[in-house]
């Protein structure tokens, strides 16, 4: 290299002349690339990306700085050194990632990012580690039962399932796809589909939340059933003036195995629904009470699922009966009518002790006492107001003060010489 004419030495022709120096290597060298594979590439400058792996069991946890400028991470992995492998995960955007194998062994991963122009850079530089598989707690054989029974009238019914030493379940039914595990399998919810029917509910139980383990399943019945059970009156009686109605009837139900009847008053169970065999001929007998009483019974039945089911209606009147009644009052030697508002009361009451009295409208008088052994049981009252009829009331109580009821009594209350008739 020659000094310039003062004896120094020209620098910047030197750096010049060692960067024409690299771009001439760089170009060789590409070129010797491009000959030998076909491609055109140039040494990759790019700091690299160093991961740091640890396994849990079957579960590789990765994790590495990040590179500035990069717009997502892609992760690589195999099973020699060296071999970049197979791409496992891509358009990562935080410095962490979690992979799941399926087998022990020796693994190798690198991670690569992308730059704004979506040119993936970074030298591959590799994160050896061990996976083995996790020691495991031995499982017990799964069970399955239904929080209401083996019959629902539900769709959604709730699984119990018991398997020592699980972890997570996943449940489905036949002939449909399984379900995602779960670790809520103690009490799972699964969703009967299908309509009403038999369904074989299956559940598969492991001791391992990721990677091989050991599992073990089960199945249980349980039938839908949503349609109550259908209920035929064979014969009844439908007399008029009776005390009571006797019915015959027979039940059936289209996926129950056992039913319960009891007869129904106005649609009302009374009482407890009885074992009942479906198809057999039962009778039931209806008795009433009182006097000129309509009642309306039925039979009812439920099935396994809880669905209950009504027969048609049936209607039957007790006899007209000659009652006493609890307090009778009537008006003593007056016609159907009076011209006079001065009258006479007469009060039959069983067990009476005392008695008071009101016209319409008014207030009660006093209690007077009651006695039919020396006419006690006759009362002097006075009508209220102008013409027209006149209704007195009268209630009675026993020595202990308890009401025995109440009675009434109408009468004409006529001007003199009207025989009676009083537009009123």
């Amino acid at each position: 290299m020659e000094d310039d004419e003062q004896g120094h030495v020209d620098w910047q022709k030197i750096l010049i002349t060692i960067a024409a120096g690299l771009v001439i290597v760089l170009v060789v060298g590409a070129a010797a690339v491009f000959l030998a594979t076909g491609r055109l590439e140039f040494p990759n400058f790019a700091p690299a990306i160093k991961p740091v792996a640890t396994a849990n069991g079957y579960e590789v946890s990765l994790s590495w700085e990040p590179a500035a400028g990069a717009q997502s991470y892609s992760v690589y992995r195999s099973q020699k050194e060296g071999d970049t492998g197979v791409l496992v995960a891509k358009n990562i955007t935080a410095a962490r990632y979690s992979d799941i194998v399926g087998y022990e062994g020796t693994y190798y991963y690198s991670v690569r990012y992308a730059l704004a122009s979506g040119i993936e850079d970074g030298k591959p530089v590799q994160a050896m580690v061990e996976v083995k598989k996790r020691q495991l707690g031995t499982i017990g054989q799964a069970q399955i039962s239904f929080a209401n029974g083996n019959y629902t009238n539900s769709t959604a019914a709730i699984v119990k399932v018991s398997a020592q030493g699980a972890t997570s379940c996943r449940f489905w039914l036949d002939n449909s796809q399984k379900g995602d595990y779960t670790r809520d399998f103690q009490s799972h919810e699964i969703t009967l589909s299908g309509g009403d029917g038999q369904k074989t509910v299956n559940v598969e139980c492991r001791n391992a939340e990721s990677g091989p383990a050991d599992s073990t399943s089960a199945q249980a019945e349980i039938t839908l059933d949503t349609t109550g059970p259908s209920i035929q009156i064979i014969h009844s009686s439908v007399p008029y003036n009776v005390d009571n109605m006797t019915v015959q009837f027979s039940a059936d139900d289209t996926y129950s195995g056992a039913l319960a009847c009891a007869p129904a008053w106005d649609g009302e169970v009374i009482g407890n629904l009885s074992p009942y065999a479906p198809g057999e001929k039962q009778t039931v007998t209806f008795v009433g009470s009182g006097s000129n009483k309509t009642y309306n019974v039925s039979i009812a039945c439920a099935d396994g699922a809880g669905n209950l089911a009504f027969s048609k209606s049936l209607a039957f009147t007790t006899a007209v009966k000659n009652e006493t009644p609890a307090v009778a009052l009537s008006f003593k030697w007056s016609a159907p009518f009076v011209n006079y508002p001065e009258v006479t009361l007469v009060v039959k009451s069983a067990g009476a002790g005392s008695c008071r009295f009101k016209n319409e409208d008014n207030s009660w008088s006093l209690w007077q006492n009651y006695s039919t052994a020396n006419l006690g049981n006759e009362f002097g009252w006075k009508l209220s107001g102008s013409y027209g009829t006149k209704t007195v009331y009268a209630e009675c109580r026993d020595s202990t003060l308890q009401s025995l009821g109440t009675g009434s009594a109408s009468i004409m209350y006529a001007p003199p010489g009207s025989n009676g008739w009083y537009p009123g």
